[in-house]
């Protein structure tokens, strides 16, 4: 966890547990050295305890609390080392630090350079969300598979329904080179500078985020993947504060711009099963475009314009689950249950990004 110098920022009183289940209640100052300082509640005094000895859930919630100290930012890898496992001309293999990806072709340079730089480089900016993540690597590596054709996908286990997929059951990303800004040459895969590599972006993230992919609403799981495509990124490094929210959707919606938008309400779209958002993708595209494009407008409210634009609710509603016998807390999200109210702040939030939103009331899986 990234360490800082100094207040984090202003904070009310909390209660903090350690692994053995004893509580305090205080203020949180700053972390240095891998320790937490806070001020008791009881008697003003100031004390610092090692993170360690905090319960998941308290060590969860500081890492958002510091991400969110220097939120909106930048983030960036540099000097990845990609390290060639096997080539061929119809089996590549490659590794950088945290990540293994392999093809069923040979790819340039270059592609594969820009691959490194984009696996770690989303592994770390999903971990600098304010929200506690801890998007850090397992024992083993992340694993990705690229196929030259789209039947070769398909006949590999890939989604008809689908352009890529994160399989969970062996945690690897199944997607076809042609989606990710690539095309073929003689020689290979090279890389297409009129390329858009935003699915693979989508796939990391949830692919960095499989801890949480079976605690987290369907709509946030998807909404943080959306988001991330959102983020302006360039060899490893994303700009949190360059996101063209107008831009990104039109790119996403194959179009030159967008200006009327229709989600689906915030009440609505958080009812939405697992199942629900799996039958709306097989049988009705429609429905399945606008779930995503919803889920990812919704993430990107709270991350940037809800409170205190650091996101500190939906940090707060993530962090519940890691209560014993937690589970993500929606209500948090909607302040006295206002739905009404919510919907016209992200009116508002989007109005300033030059969309008009609609909300509709069609029933959704």
């Amino acid at each position: 966890m990234a360490a800082a110098g100094g207040e984090v920022g202003a904070e009310a009183a909390r209660i903090w547990t350690d692994g053995e289940g004893r509580t305090v209640e205080g203020v949180p100052l700053e972390v240095q050295d891998d320790r937490l300082l806070m001020r008791r509640a009881a008697d003003g005094a100031a004390f610092a305890v090692p993170l360690e000895r905090l319960s998941r859930a308290d060590r969860g919630w500081v890492a958002g609390w510091v991400a969110a100290s220097d939120w909106p930012g930048r983030t960036a890898v540099t000097g990845v080392r990609v390290e060639v496992e096997l080539e061929s001309a119809n089996e590549s293999r490659y590794r950088t630090e945290n990540f293994v990806f392999e093809a069923d072709a040979r790819l340039s340079r270059m592609v594969v350079g820009n691959f490194g730089a984009l696996f770690e480089g989303t592994l770390v900016a999903v971990d600098a969300l304010p929200l506690g993540l801890g998007a850090a690597p397992g024992a083993e590596p992340y694993r990705t598979m690229l196929f030259a054709t789209r039947e070769a996908y398909l006949a590999s286990g890939g989604r008809p329904d689908a352009a890529a997929i994160y399989r969970q059951t062996d945690r690897r990303i199944l997607v076809p080179l042609e989606r990710l800004g690539v095309r073929r040459t003689s020689s290979g895969f090279s890389y297409d500078r009129r390329g858009d590599n935003r699915l693979l972006v989508h796939e990391i993230t949830h692919q960095v985020m499989h801890d949480w992919l079976n605690v987290l609403p369907i709509w946030l799981v998807e909404g943080l993947a959306v988001y991330m495509e959102f983020v302006p990124q360039q060899g490893g490094r994303f700009d949190f504060r360059g996101i063209n929210l107008r831009e990104s959707l039109a790119g996403r919606m194959g179009l030159l711009t967008v200006r009327d938008l229709e989600l689906v309400g915030p009440e609505r779209l958080f009812a939405v099963s697992k199942a629900g958002w799996d039958a709306a993708l097989e049988n009705d595209s429609e429905v399945a475009a606008r779930l995503y494009l919803s889920s990812g407008v919704l993430t990107w409210y709270f991350l940037h314009h809800d409170g205190d634009r650091k996101g500190e609710r939906l940090r707060e509603a993530i962090q519940a689950v890691r209560r014993p016998g937690g589970r993500f807390d929606v209500s948090l999200l909607v302040p006295d249950g206002d739905e009404e109210a919510l919907k016209e702040a992200v009116r508002r939030a989007c109005r300033a990004e030059g969309l008009r939103v609609s909300f509709v009331d069609e029933p959704v899986p």
